[in-house]
């Protein structure tokens, strides 16, 4: 917030906004899907050969740190369970996300399939 609150610099060019947005029902889909893809891809043994790292702060990060110890019990987690974190903390982060540049009214929503519009709108800008 205290990089937000600072001055604004005058630029030489104006910024244009754009957004791409899903429903909610469909987003989730996905954020599940890519999970379970990562999986496949080895995101587990990727974790395991990392582990010495935990403690570092880039693996203090949505899927890595679910398959670490659990603060609460010190006890590690099970690869089910694990999933299931990701996959709910990975929710949470793009609600995050949606809620932090909803603020900002100078962004034009779009739907994926939108692109003409999208094109329109930055030749437009």
């Amino acid at each position: 917030s205290s990089y937000q609150n600072k001055p604004k610099k005058p630029r030489d060019f104006d910024c244009i906004w754009g957004g791409l947005t899903l429903p909610r029902e469909t987003l989730y889909k996905r954020i599940n899907q890519r999970v379970e893809n990562m999986i496949e891809e080895g995101l587990k043994e990727e974790v395991d050969a990392l582990k010495p790292y935990q403690s570092l702060n880039p693996l203090r990060t949505v899927g890595y740190q679910e398959f670490y110890v659990s603060k609460m019990n010190h006890t590690p987690v099970p690869f089910d369970q694990a999933i299931e974190l990701i996959k709910r903390n990975s929710r949470r982060y793009a609600k995050r996300q949606l809620t932090w540049f909803r603020r900002n009214k100078d962004v034009k929503w779009f739907a994926p399939q939108e692109y003409k519009q999208v094109i329109q709108y930055v030749k437009a800008s």
